[in-house]
């Protein structure tokens, strides 16, 4: 119930080496968000979704995508350093069914959902602050389809987890991050 700070997100994220500074993360919440009429199928929002992400799966811009049931307002948030990839694979609907998202994705179909795109100019931010603001959505409780409350900062961010028995003679299982210890 309190508000997120820059501190909150730092404090969540120690363990995967990223921070920010008050004055990025105000900047970061001016980034406006864009309405995607899904599924893209007209050429005027095939255009709006391309300048947003990029024009192929290999180039394009970093941000931040929130998915909106429209019948019951359920959300999902994620965020990638390259949308036009991302989305791609959303919208060929070849994902593996993990988490509550995207069950739900291929059950319901993209046009049961809304898409706001966060595009992340180059020029002030790099890739991992569009990370920076999928934390901050992900700490409001209204992302109820999101299964993980921390960001995947990548396989070799943060620290390494073993886990051995109470003698610690023996190792039971070791991950790379806290995230794939839970996966």
């Amino acid at each position: 119930g309190e508000p997120t700070t820059f501190d909150i997100i730092n404090k969540i994220l120690l363990n995967q080496n990223l921070n920010i500074t008050k004055d990025k993360l105000e900047q970061l919440l001016k980034v406006q968000g864009v309405e995607i009429k899904l599924p893209v199928i007209t050429v005027e929002d095939k255009k709006i979704l391309a300048q947003l992400t990029g024009k192929s799966k290999y180039k394009g811009y970093p941000g931040v995508y929130i998915f909106t049931h429209k019948n019951t307002g359920l959300k999902y948030v994620g965020s990638s350093n390259l949308l036009s990839r991302r989305m791609y694979y959303y919208f060929k609907g070849d994902l593996p069914l993990a988490g509550k998202f995207l069950p739900f994705l291929r059950k319901e179909g993209l046009g049961a959902f809304n898409l706001k795109i966060f595009k992340l100019d180059r020029d002030k931010f790099n890739s991992q602050d569009s990370l920076i603001l999928e934390q901050y959505f992900l700490l409001s409780k209204e992302f109820d389809l999101n299964s993980l409350r921390v960001v995947n900062a990548g396989p070799f961010k943060g620290q390494g987890v073993y886990i051995y028995n109470l003698s610690c003679s023996t190792l039971y299982y070791q991950a790379k991050s806290k995230i794939d210890l839970k996966r």
